[in-house]
């Protein structure tokens, strides 16, 4: 037998391997990286495999699906894509007719020069060319996804709750307008000056507050919806609330936890409409301080439904009622800043849409004064709540935040002091309390924190370094707050744990039993809605980056002023403020230099020329690329040498993003040396299919629409997360 006969028997018919695995019963879809682990191919057999799957792709036999994940083609049948797929088809023979007319033009040869690796390049190669101005050879023509698509690929890959069924719409369905047998047994509260204020877009309206001026200082009232009248325990729509545990807010939109005709209308404080009410009325002295609280079920009438801004405005122009709440938030304010108050200034965007309902511009929003009122209103109901739970041995739900590690304390303080501000002391008493409490490491992050001593990015890294509140069944106390009573309770229209407290509450102020189930079932829903959370969480800050990507698709090569806000040995991250947009500057990119990380200063230096990037620092970047499905921005810096190639687009981008479309000192487009072609890890950009080089870490490469933004073993910059306590935290609570 002539030849090597034992390869020619293992040698693998990696086209019909693959045919037959797509349209095996079960597979819905993967990516190449999957396939070849389904397939079990070799590193070596990589560019076979490759080879196979772009003529399959070329043949039309086969399609790159959402997230370039292979999918086959049914030719017959009830197949809406069809057409789709043979424009793709058809798209992907005229590119590759275009490349082959501009071969010949340029009169270069079609076939690739003859493979050789990277360390025998020679000086015979052709010289760079140089970079284009801004604005010019990018190629910033988006041609990827509509926004509409991209908005059903995030809510598919964020798992984002679906339409509520039948039963819990019916039964939302039966409640009318309250009456006066709902009435009864109630404090009516019409009569007061109640007022809201809240976001001119808000979706619910949940919370209330009245003042009054009394001889030691302010009678304070916060009015919140009674939503627990209407979600009885163990129902459709408790446990439909249960499941989603929380509204997810988007910027387009808002998947509420209950049903629309409940959250909007019935259970919303709204102007001039008669509600029910689960209050608590607070005697404030004139230094800040609780003297006392109530809880009782009421009956109230807004009659004055405003916006913040229109609050701000009234407020300064001297209207009584604002004014009185203006002067009782200052005293709890200032109150609160003598207990060592940990203050946080940190930006959040918000998005402006088009008249077609398209990201268009990210502002950083502005925080007015009337926040802060209804703000510290908020929080001393949380804190009498908290109170009367510990107080009663109720089993509620507490809003727990530990204190940051030792070790992370010591990393804060090991940059505070290339600041000149004090560095951290640790104490032994600090140790030796038995809940979440730290006077001693409170009082030094809260030096740090005041006057705006520190940038923004730094006051991010302090938040950082902490943990994140979560909720518990026992009182432990909050770490950033200085409080050992906390618990939620103004929310119960866009958060579970507050509907719980309600309905502990109520049955409290009625001197009913506590069912003996309540006690476990409340541990086990604390663990449940803490692991929501960080999954809501998580999606409204992707579907942010998704928004900024879409505005950002058409502005490659755009030069851009930029803040950096963290610092990896992969990179480094920035924000860019016009428009608001986080990215990040890979490494590969920054080709000036070799930069090597400092994980002690936190801070990459630059080996050649000795510059040094870290946190806070200005600089000017070059936007490389904007994906809005996965969510990601890259940049490149501003002024890099004109003799860098143009590096390989990033792994598992979305295809037709908008990219960098420079040629690089090679004469292709894909950034790789010739030699590069036949290798492992090259990225075939016609037909879409690529591997990476396996991570030595298990975890995997990719990540789904908008989930985040994928580095060395799959983890991403640890995200911004508005649970981790503070006076500034986001919808979800401190």
């Amino acid at each position: 037998m002539a030849g090597n006969w034992k390869a020619k028997h293992l040698r693998r018919n990696f086209s019909q391997e693959l045919m037959e695995i797509v349209h095996a019963e079960g597979y819905h879809g993967a990516t190449f990286r999957e396939v070849r682990h389904m397939l079990n191919v070799p590193k070596d057999q990589v560019p076979a495999l490759q080879d196979a799957l772009a003529t399959l792709l070329e043949d039309g036999k086969l399609r790159l699906g959402s997230r370039d994940r292979i999918v086959p083609i049914v030719a017959q049948g009830k197949n809406r894509t069809t057409k789709r797929e043979a424009r793709d088809v058809e798209t992907r023979s005229r590119r590759k007719a275009e490349r082959h007319e501009e071969f010949e033009s340029s009169g270069e040869r079609e076939t690739p020069p003859p493979q050789r690796s990277r360390r025998s390049r020679t000086e015979e190669d052709s010289p760079a060319a140089p970079l284009p101005r801004e604005g010019e050879g990018w190629s910033n023509r988006y041609s990827g996804p509509s926004w509409k698509k991209i908005v059903q690929l995030f809510s598919e890959a964020q798992e984002l709750p679906g339409p509520f069924t039948k039963a819990v719409l019916g039964q939302a369905a039966e409640y009318q307008e309250p009456g006066e047998k709902e009435f009864a047994g109630r404090v009516d509260c019409r009569q007061d000056d109640v007022c809201t204020i809240d976001p001119f877009d808000a979706h619910d309206h949940d919370d209330a507050v009245a003042v009054v001026e009394t001889p030691k200082g302010w009678r304070l009232d916060v009015h919140i919806a009674d939503v627990s009248h209407y979600i009885p325990e163990g129902s459709a729509l408790d446990k439909a609330a249960v499941k989603r545990s929380f509204t997810t807010y988007l910027p387009w939109t808002a998947v509420t936890m209950l049903p629309g005709n409940l959250a909007a209308d019935l259970c919303s404080l709204l102007d001039g409409k008669d509600r029910l009410a689960l209050s608590c009325r607070m005697d404030i002295s004139r230094d800040g301080n609780i003297l006392g609280f109530q809880f009782f079920e009421s009956v109230v009438r807004v009659r004055r439904f405003l916006a913040y801004e229109k609050a701000q405005e009234l407020a300064d122009r001297g209207d009584p009622s604002l004014s009185l709440l203006k002067d009782c938030a200052d005293a709890l304010l200032a109150c609160r800043r003598k207990e060592s108050l940990l203050e946080f200034d940190l930006p959040e965007p918000r998005i402006v849409f088009d008249r077609n309902g398209e990201p268009c511009d990210a502002k950083v929003q502005e925080r007015m004064p009337s926040h802060r009122w209804i703000e510290e209103a908020m929080l001393a109901a949380n804190r009498c709540c908290a109170r009367l739970l510990d107080e009663a041995m109720l089993p509620g739900l507490h809003r727990v935040h530990e204190p940051p590690e030792d070790e992370s304390l010591a990393n804060v303080s090991s940059w505070a002091r290339l600041l000149g501000l004090p560095a951290w002391k640790p104490s032994k008493s600090d140790s030796e309390l038995p809940t979440n409490v730290r006077p001693a490491a409170q009082q030094w992050l809260s030096e740090l924190l005041s006057d705006g001593k520190i940038p923004v990015p730094l006051q991010t890294k302090v938040v950082r370094s902490m943990k994140k509140a979560r909720y518990s069944a026992d009182c432990m106390g909050h770490f950033a707050l200085g409080w050992t009573h906390y618990a939620h309770y103004t929310s119960p229209i866009r958060r579970y744990a507050d509907l719980w407290t309600h309905r502990v509450i109520k049955a409290h102020l009625r001197k009913e039993d506590v069912p003996a189930r309540w006690a476990p079932n409340a541990r086990r829903l604390a663990t449940h809605v803490s692991g929501r959370e960080d999954a809501v969480v998580k999606s409204e800050r992707s579907a942010n980056k998704c928004c900024a990507a879409w505005i950002l698709r058409e502005r490659v090569g755009d030069l851009f002023e930029a803040r950096i806000t963290g610092c990896e040995p992969i990179g480094v991250f920035v924000q860019v403020e016009n428009p608001w947009a986080e990215g990040m500057m890979h490494v590969k990119r920054m080709r000036d230099d070799f930069w090597e990380f400092n994980e002690q200063r936190s801070e990459l230096v630059g080996r050649r020329s000795g510059r040094v990037l870290r946190v806070g620092d200005k600089v000017t970047v070059r936007l490389a690329q904007a994906d809005p499905v996965n969510g990601w921005v890259d940049f490149e810096p501003g002024d890099l040498p004109q003799e860098m190639p143009n590096p390989a687009p990033r792994p598992g981008a979305t295809r037709n993003w908008a990219q960098d479309d420079r040629p690089s000192r090679y004469g292709n487009r894909d950034g790789f040396r010739p030699g590069d072609h036949g290798e492992p890890g090259y990225r075939q950009g016609f037909h879409g299919a690529h591997d990476e080089r396996a991570p030595r870490s298990a975890s995997k490469s990719f990540s789904r629409p908008g989930s985040g933004r994928p580095s060395q073993g799959g983890q991403g910059r640890p995200p911004r997360s508005s649970g981790r306590g503070g006076s500034s935290g986001g919808r979800h609570g401190r």
